[in-house]
């Protein structure tokens, strides 16, 4: 383990024991988000067909400082994957503005860059406002947890788990689709989840045919998609996800999914 892994592990057990905002399901159900970093074309192009075909949408967690950009898991989005990927109701969040590591950089520079980035969002979709957020490369530490928590309804973290119970809306648990995983394990956390009645957070990069290391093959990913909808959870976007918890920072809406009333 290197000098600075070490310190960012140490940096998650701080960040996830303290300065948490707990929230409690209010209603009896299981959910599942898929959701996507950076993102690379081909998440949206992709990975976001499969899930219209099945009538779901997906939380998109983009760096807008970043857009048009090659990346190690291809090309990300442009202008206009941006304006499709919200007429096509998808939700389009944050990952601050020019993709800072949390440890890495002080917290300041992270609030300021996030700032950027919403900034950014609402000149360009005035309409839409970013509500949630994930950790780029994952580093959490207190301070930007702290400063981060009031800013947005959710901030999503790659520490691995089920949130049920009690959840951190600050440290959301997310679990990765890369191909390298055995299908059999994300299969068995879906059928799990379905017992504990919890929320199950996904999420990838790149959705290829020769995909990254930190992404997955189209047809992978259609049999992640096809497990979910056939356990009978609600496939939802992050912020209906979180509108099904106590004192969610904005009103309750009705339930919104796919193929559910």
């Amino acid at each position: 383990m290197t000098g600075q892994s070490v310190a960012t592990w140490v940096h998650k057990q701080i960040a996830s024991r303290l300065a948490v905002r707990r929230a409690s399901a209010r209603d009896k159900l299981s959910m599942i988000s898929f959701t996507f970093d950076d993102f690379p074309q081909s998440a949206l192009v992709t990975a976001g067909k499969i899930l219209e075909q099945c009538g779901a949408r997906a939380t998109f967690y983009a760096s807008l400082g970043l857009e048009g950009r090659q990346s190690s898991v291809g090309k990300l989005f442009t202008r206009e994957d941006l304006a499709s990927l919200i007429a096509d109701g998808h939700e389009l969040a944050c990952h601050t503005y020019s993709h800072l590591s949390a440890v890495e950089h002080p917290h300041d520079a992270i609030v300021q860059s996030c700032m950027e980035n919403r900034k950014k969002a609402s000149e360009l979709f005035p309409d839409h406002e970013m509500h949630n957020f994930s950790y780029p490369f994952g580093d959490v530490t207190l301070a930007a947890k702290r400063r981060l928590i009031d800013s947005y309804d959710s901030c999503r973290t790659v520490e691995t788990g089920i949130n049920g119970g009690a959840v951190d809306m600050a440290f959301l648990r997310g679990n990765p689709l890369y191909s390298w995983r055995p299908l059999a394990h994300v299969r068995k956390l879906i059928d799990q989840n379905m017992k504990e009645e919890g929320w199950l957070i996904f999420y990838t990069h790149d959705v290829c045919e020769s995909p990254s290391r930190y992404g997955c093959t189209p047809d992978y990913f259609r049999e992640v998609v096809s497990h979910a909808t056939g356990s009978g959870a609600y496939l939802l976007p992050v912020r209906d996800a979180v509108l099904h918890f106590a004192a969610p920072s904005r009103p309750p809406e009705t339930i919104r999914g796919n193929d559910h009333a």
